[in-house]
């Protein structure tokens, strides 16, 4: 089968509930990324010509489950089904078209057509989509799952192509200073695939740190960002590329000396997710680390817990390496 047979029960559901209310769905971004690149993906993002919030609605009252959705995006996602799949999160969202305020603002969105909503994402590895219609039908054909992604793919950026080649680009010139956590995505992406920058891809995005890009958006956002790496199988190799290429020192926080601190005790450390506040906090300036923990929402009681944990005795290799950075 193409899919795993817990994914393609409900993806035949899905694909049943939109044929009977006459609503289109594409698969997008993730999935068919990482299919390509033979990675068993759960990122189930679907793109749908019209009210991607209404037809979640009615995907509900069919598989039960906990709805979250997000009317300014035009977004929304499913969890907690009542449905027995490896699937745990479906993503809806309204093709749609986006303009920016000012450089680093939230997208104000629009309805548009499939092609426009590609156009608008980050990398052309992303800009991929395939009808769900494509994938039910040949859900038992003598294919893999990739053969029949290359055969029937949505492709009008040339994304399968980069990906082939291990490149990541941007689709136009002013993506980084619309969106600079783009600027965290694309070295994420490139150590995730064993890539590179396309070469006019790498100028624009040295181009956007030299126009302090990243000081247009909150230290929240930023930190998200490295929550997300944080999760990536090689987290050590992104941030030790984000120091190289001058994203670290772009967020304000960093000199070169804390930058080589920060990324020094990401090696060190066996939870990284959790461990991000610590190593902030003991690798950069004590005042900025406060301050830039208090942007990301932590409360202050959790930054004096922060404190305690790096001054406590310790047999962690990576605490008593934050001592010394003190």
């Amino acid at each position: 089968m193409i899919l795993p047979k817990n994914q393609s029960a409900l993806i035949e559901e899905i694909y049943s509930i939109s044929k009977s209310n006459s609503v289109e769905l594409f698969l997008v971004g993730g999935f068919l990324r990482d299919s390509l690149l033979d990675i068993e993906s759960l990122d189930y993002d679907f793109v749908v010509e019209g009210d991607a919030i209404k037809f979640a609605e009615t995907l509900k009252a069919e598989i039960g489950g906990e709805l979250k959705s997000f009317a300014s995006f035009g977004t929304a996602k499913l969890v907690n089904f009542n449905f027995e799949s490896s699937i745990y999160e479906l993503d809806f969202a309204m093709a749609r078209e986006e303009s920016y305020a000012h450089p680093g603002a939230l997208p104000t969105v629009v309805s548009g057509k499939l092609e426009s909503d590609l156009q608008r994402r980050d990398f052309t590895i992303n800009s991929m989509a395939i009808a769900l219609r494509d994938i039910v039908e040949s859900l038992n054909a003598e294919l893999t799952l990739k053969e029949l992604i290359r055969a029937k793919l949505l492709d009008p950026f040339g994304g399968l192509l980069d990906l082939d080649q291990k490149l990541i680009r941007i689709l136009h010139d002013l993506s980084f200073q619309d969106d600079p956590t783009r600027i965290f995505r694309a070295y994420r992406y490139l150590v995730r695939i064993g890539g590179e920058l396309e070469q006019h891809t790498a100028k624009l995005l040295q181009t956007a740190l030299k126009d302090c890009a990243l000081q247009n958006i909150s230290v929240f956002r930023i930190y998200n960002e490295f929550k997300k790496i944080a999760l990536e199988q090689n987290p050590s190799r992104v941030f030790a590329e984000l120091l190289k290429h001058g994203v670290l020192a772009g967020c304000g926080w960093f000199s070169k000396k804390s930058g080589e601190k920060f990324c020094q005790a990401v090696e060190l450390s066996n939870n990284l997710s959790e461990d991000l506040p610590l190593i902030l906090l003991a690798s950069i300036d004590q005042v900025k680390a406060e301050a830039a923990l208090k942007e990301m929402r932590f409360k202050s009681k959790e930054i004096s817990a922060f404190k305690n944990q790096i001054t406590q005795s310790s047999d962690s290799v990576l605490i008593s390496f934050l001592n010394e950075c003190k």
